[in-house]
């Protein structure tokens, strides 16, 4: 239940990145933040430090507060569905980090407690509140490119070895992260290609390791067929020399519209001779802005979430069969 000024309140587990969500939730209104957990004291005390809240070593200790609507969880991505099931459990509604998990039977575990405990589950895909990803959709929906003939996801990014090998080597790895540049990276826009595009009917891929010392991929490639007859492709890679870029790339046969995720949240538009239309009048504005916007008002409206458990669980049933077309070499079909 809310507290005594009608905030939602929240407690974080994970934070690493989640000392990042902590800023999110102090700067949304209607929440608060009142607990935050993980193993290590000095990232705890830091983050409480901040941000006026108490904190904690010990999950379970901290689920067993009453004065805790929901959980946060950005814990390693192996462990987000235990995480979440014990918050369930304990009758917190819940938030959770991409992906679900590294599996669609540990995601089921996770959609089906949160179910039957009557709590609400958001995942946090950030790029689905944004302006940018929402003005993309709207293009795609409203015809405004026409048929659509090809989506692609693409992220090129630099990552070094030390990058896998901190905080235990749980990254690039199977059980912890579900593999590397693909389950870790490019589920972002894995899951705005499934958003935009609906439903994969097959998917042929190759995943490879080229200059790190890890069990995932640092290198994955797809091909996609969409139920809707379009073709999909997505590259994800932590090889790039340095910098970093990544986004999305979907034309039809009126237009076509490019993103590249960076401070500006640039939008490029191209139109076939006579097409062209005002970008202005399919940009969107979004309603809710944040994963912790969208669980403070589902839980006010008594409503489901924008980004509910069955939307996260789209990029995983879709990740396990790029390892199994990569593992057996053949088309997979959805």
């Amino acid at each position: 239940m809310p507290d005594s000024d009608g905030n939602i309140t929240f407690g974080i587990v994970g934070l690493g990145m989640g000392a990042n969500r902590a800023k999110v939730v102090s700067r949304t209104e209607g929440a608060k933040l009142v607990a935050v957990c993980d193993l290590r004291e000095d990232r705890a005390t830091k983050v409480a430090q901040e941000h006026g809240c108490d904190w904690y070593t010990d999950y379970a200790k901290m689920l067993e507060r009453d004065d805790i609507d929901v959980i946060y969880v950005m814990t390693f991505s192996g462990l987000h569905a235990e995480h979440g099931i014990m918050a369930a459990k304990a009758g917190k509604h819940v938030i959770c980090t991409k992906p679900l998990d590294v599996s669609v039977a540990k995601v089921d575990e996770l959609i089906n407690e949160c179910r039957a405990r009557g709590v609400k589950l958001v995942t946090d895909f950030d790029l689905r509140y944004s302006a940018v990803g929402q003005t993309v959709r709207n293009a795609v929906l409203s015809g405004a490119l026409g048929k659509i003939i090809l989506a692609e996801a693409r992220l090129k990014w630099h990552r070094t070895q030390e990058y896998y090998n901190e905080n235990g080597g749980w990254r690039g790895t199977w059980a912890l992260d579900g593999g590397g540049s693909l389950s870790n990276q490019t589920v972002h826009f894995i899951d705005q290609l499934c958003w935009i595009m609906g439903d994969v009917k097959s998917v042929y891929a190759e995943l490879g390791v080229f200059n790190h010392e890890i069990e995932g991929e640092d290198m994955g490639i797809a091909i996609l067929n969409f139920a809707n007859g379009a073709k999909g492709a997505i590259v994800g890679t932590t090889t790039f020399p340095n910098t970093c870029y990544s986004g999305v790339e979907i034309h039809g046969d009126r237009g076509a519209v490019m993103t590249t995720r960076s401070e500006k949240g640039d939008i490029e538009w191209v139109w076939a001779e006579g097409c062209e239309a005002d970008p202005e009048t399919l940009a969107v504005v979004p309603e809710v802005k944040s994963a912790a916007e969208d669980m403070v008002r589902a839980i006010k409206e008594d409503r489901e979430p924008q980004v509910t458990g069955e939307e996260g669980r789209k990029s995983v049933v879709l990740l396990e069969a790029i390892r199994k077309s990569h593992e057996t070499g053949q088309v997979v079909k959805l």
